[in-house]
């Protein structure tokens, strides 16, 4: 009886750790199918920072553009300024009519001058928080990276540690099967013997 006792408890103990192997597997098989969705969502973070850096990029070569524009500007005003003075010298018989109109022209280009630059100013400005935008959003895509790269590294270590716990408790189920094995052996050699001495009683 005390064997048969010892054998139930090593076929209890096998059971258990058969029932603790299979729900090692089931997590490892949840901690993939995690670590797949959140690989997933790292690629679209990848390919949303690359779209934004795209976007600004495009908005730094507007500005660059519109300083070009202003440059252009000023380099006209300068040349018609070098054209009024030539005027000027020519005819100094009409100093006072081509003053006036000089006033006029400048007073009409310094406003148009003004009207750009209040309308440049105005796109680099929208440019700018264009740009602004774009940075705090590729560092908040940077961010949210790191953090999905963190958990990933979590899960990895986790599974690496149920994969431990898997290897030492499939060790223990192969060294009580064995036990178990020796048991039985054991328990049959007993049973044996048993039923020699009982064919030797009834023989006497």
């Amino acid at each position: 009886d005390t064997m048969e006792d010892h054998l139930k408890q090593h076929e209890e103990k096998c059971t258990v750790l058969t029932d603790r192997i299979l729900e090692v597997e089931n997590q490892l098989r949840e901690k993939d199918a995690s670590i797949d969705q959140k690989q997933k969502e790292l690629d679209r973070s990848l390919e949303s920072c690359s779209k934004m850096e795209e976007d600004r990029t495009e908005a730094i070569a507007k500005c660059l553009s519109m300083e070009q524009e202003l440059s252009d500007l000023k380099e006209k005003k300068e040349r018609e300024e070098g054209e009024f003075d030539a005027i000027v010298k020519a005819q100094q018989k009409d100093l006072e009519e081509v003053s006036k109109r000089s006033e006029t022209l400048k007073e009409e280009q310094d406003k148009q001058i003004l009207d750009l630059k209040k309308s440049l100013t105005l796109k680099e400005e929208e440019s700018k928080q264009v740009v602004t935008e774009l940075i705090s959003q590729i560092n908040r895509e940077e961010s949210d990276k790191l953090e999905i790269m963190q958990y990933l590294q979590e899960e990895k270590e986790k599974s690496e540690q149920l994969e431990e716990e898997l290897k030492v408790v499939k060790d223990e189920l192969a060294t009580s099967q064995v036990q178990l094995e020796l048991h039985i052996m054991a328990l049959n050699d007993m049973k044996s013997s048993q039923d020699a001495e009982g064919m030797q009683k009834i023989a006497q």
